[in-house]
C-alpha cells in the first residue's frame, strides 16, 4: 500500500463501510482507506484498495 493510506472501514460520515474486508479478516475484496495528507472527509475515506495490501490502520471506537 503507498505510504499516505491507512485502513479505515469507514464511510465520509465515520459510519462503518461495507468495503472492510470482512471486518478485516478476508484478504480478497476491497476496503476503505483514508489519506494521510488530506483534511475535511478524506482522512478517513479517500479511497478504496485491494484488501491483500499491507498498510496502516486508525482504529475507531463506537
Amino acid at each position: 500500500m503507498p505510504g499516505s493510506y491507512v485502513w479505515t472501514g469507514t464511510a465520509v460520515d465515520g459510519a462503518l463501510d461495507a468495503m472492510n474486508c470482512d471486518g478485516w479478516t478476508n484478504p480478497s475484496g476491497m476496503g476503505v482507506v483514508g489519506s494521510l495528507v488530506e483534511v475535511g472527509v478524506a482522512w478517513t475515506a479517500y479511497s478504496s484498495l485491494s484488501c491483500s495490501m499491507q498498510g496502516r490502520f486508525y482504529c475507531f471506537e463506537d
